[in-house]
């Protein structure tokens, strides 16, 4: 069951790559890595990102982002 959660995850986060160009989520398939931060603190948040989570948190106040794109 966890590998077939996986692979359904990895094809999701795929897909979003398309829908969110830019955040790498094809590559780093939702895992917070550096490439996925800078991506983050150049263009914002999507909806898809948990603002609770930290460092997205962090970053969120720190640019006075309450909305994103």
């Amino acid at each position: 069951a966890s590998i077939i959660a996986k692979v359904t995850r990895d094809r999701y986060m795929k897909s979003l790559d398309a829908e969110y160009p830019g955040f790498g989520f094809g590559i780093h398939k939702g895992y917070y890595t550096e490439l996925h931060k800078e991506a983050i603190e150049n263009m914002g948040i999507t909806p898809l990102h948990r603002r609770s989570f930290e460092p997205v948190k962090s970053i969120v106040q720190a640019h006075g982002e309450e909305d994103s794109l």
